[in-house]
């Protein structure tokens, strides 16, 4: 995804978005791609959307409630007490999906760049990860980033 955005952004400076437009209107080339990708995501999201709905309606009243987002959202009302539509929700997930690789990736390119700027940073978590590890007689998990200083400090 994160390429065919760059060649539409690098298109759209280059010559402006009249081609674009027609594209759209033809339905040709880069934008064939992409609405195509769109259905592909939203389908995704509306299967994803149709099986929590039937797992809710076949839960039991004593049963521990689920309380992820997507279910909160389904539970929900809007302003005249109605549900949100299918479509409201397909949105939704949608934004999540979207955001958390965009966010996610970006700051992991950006920590990268900068430890690569900046070797005298890499050498300090590098050597606070080997004293942490040489520490420990057990196997690393997550958990023990949060002992090293200076790798959530440069990260954040």
């Amino acid at each position: 995804m994160g390429s065919g955005r760059s060649r539409t952004v690098g298109v759209n400076l280059e010559i402006g978005d009249e081609p674009i437009r027609a594209m759209r209107y033809l339905n040709v080339s880069i934008e064939r791609k992409l609405k195509y990708s769109i259905t592909q995501v939203h389908e995704f999201a509306n299967r994803v959307i149709t099986t929590r709905k039937k797992e809710l309606s076949l839960e039991l009243p004593n049963k521990k409630l689920k309380s992820d987002l997507l279910t909160i959202f389904i539970r929900l009302k809007d302003d005249e007490g109605k549900p949100f539509s299918d479509t409201f929700l397909r949105n939704i997930c949608v934004n999540f999906i979207l955001a958390g690789r965009d966010t996610s990736s970006v700051a992991l390119s950006w920590f990268f760049w900068l430890l690569v700027k900046h070797p005298e940073v890499e050498k300090r978590i590098l050597e606070e990860i080997q004293n942490i590890l040489c520490q420990r007689a057990r196997t690393t998990d997550m958990e023990d980033l949060a002992d090293i200083k200076g790798f959530s400090i440069q990260a954040t």
